[in-house]
């Protein structure tokens, strides 16, 4: 799959590229709409695009955890079962444990560098949210990539680009809750 981003100056052409590219998508296309960012009562905007560092960081730590969990609970099995010395065994479950999380890190991290864009292409395209501009991103299987930037372009996009990664919204950071009294 590529993915194809437009810019438009307003909501409407955006929304006609985004309706034109639905017809489009029945191909297996997916289709998303990015909204200009509002400007907030606490100063600039957070940066609403998924960077692939981030993505990166995230599945490494996810995977990282499973895999430790997942290689030391059957390898604290097996070493109970070892007939030696009990510092052996603790030796054992002390290091057993750190090949299942770097092991587990790895995987999410390549899994991880599948989303997101780079952080300098997520700097460009939020800075023309920032700007007021509306994006529209297509998902395309690679057969439809020329028919998903012609639709883009004739829909009045101020450009059409092939970028790296996935477009998608970054999921909003969450409040910490205080105890009601």
């Amino acid at each position: 799959m590529t993915t194809i981003v437009g810019s438009f100056r307003d909501e409407a052409t955006a929304e006609q590229a985004r309706s034109l590219l639905r017809c489009f998508s029945r191909g297996g296309a997916r289709v998303t709409l990015h909204a200009p960012t509002r400007p907030g009562l606490m100063g600039p905007p957070e940066p609403r695009l998924l960077g692939r560092e981030e993505s990166i960081l995230r599945a490494a730590v996810r995977w990282g955890l499973w895999g430790s969990v997942l290689v030391e609970l059957p390898s604290l099995v097996a070493i109970l079962l070892l007939s030696v010395d009990v510092n052996v065994k603790v030796l054992l479950a002390a290091t057993v444990w750190k090949f299942g999380a770097g092991f587990g890190a790895w995987l999410g991290a390549m899994a991880g560098a599948q989303r997101g864009v780079g952080g300098e292409v997520a700097a460009a395209y939020q800075a023309q949210l920032d700007a007021g501009q509306w994006l529209v991103a297509v998902s395309a299987p690679s057969q439809g990539v020329r028919h998903a930037r012609g639709a883009l372009l004739e829909s009045g996009a101020l450009e059409a680009r092939d970028i790296e990664g996935t477009f998608e919204a970054r999921q909003p950071r969450r409040q910490p809750t205080t105890p009601r009294a």
